[in-house]
């Protein structure tokens, strides 16, 4: 099996003397005065991706009354199922949203939890892993354009400062799209 980067970095800094390890350290000093700082770098970097990802062109109407062929609305959820307020509500009423179903795919609608089964709010962490698992889903389906709303903003109490951070991978995912006030967000981090 072939040693991976880290094998290999493990092994130099374990095999190789201390004056060696310094002398090479030395010998790349030089690049550290080529281009731009590395703060600067990645925010230029981050720039970059908000441009050409054309993030303006991917936000999520305020009210979602209908959806064009192929859009799935995404909302904010309890592990329950049960769809009675908010963003939930209309999912069910509109676009297809189950009772008794508080994650994935249903008719026209994705569900992501934001609240557990006692109705009680989930941790940001716990939210994280079904956002992360919802990313990777819309991956898989770009057939398909999803228009998350502002969920876990509304019943279950947190602000967008809070759930944005979350849909961070989302921004290189065309078929994804977020709340205006979730990019403002993104675009500072």
């Amino acid at each position: 099996m072939k040693p991976t980067m880290l094998d290999l970095l493990n092994d130099y800094f374990e095999n190789t003397p201390k004056e060696k390890i310094l002398e090479d350290w030395d010998s790349v000093k030089k690049y550290s005065e080529v281009g731009p700082p590395v703060e600067e770098f990645i925010q230029n970097q981050k720039q970059h991706i908000m441009q050409t990802n054309n993030w303006e062109k991917r936000i999520t109407p305020e009210n979602i009354e209908k959806l064009d062929r192929g859009q799935v609305f995404v909302f904010g959820s309890n592990k329950a199922g049960f769809h009675a307020g908010g963003a939930a509500k209309q999912a069910a009423r509109c676009f297809g949203a189950i009772n008794g179903e508080g994650f994935g795919l249903m008719g026209d609608s994705f569900a992501i939890p934001t609240k557990d089964f006692e109705l009680e709010t989930m941790e940001i962490g716990e939210i994280r892993e079904y956002v992360d698992v919802f990313i990777k889903a819309a991956y898989h389906h770009e057939d398909k354009t999803f228009l998350v709303t502002e969920i876990g903003c509304g019943i279950a109490g947190y602000e967008p400062k809070d759930i944005a951070p979350l849909f961070k991978a989302a921004v290189g995912i065309e078929n994804i799209h977020l709340p205006k006030r979730f990019w403002e967000i993104i675009n500072k981090l």
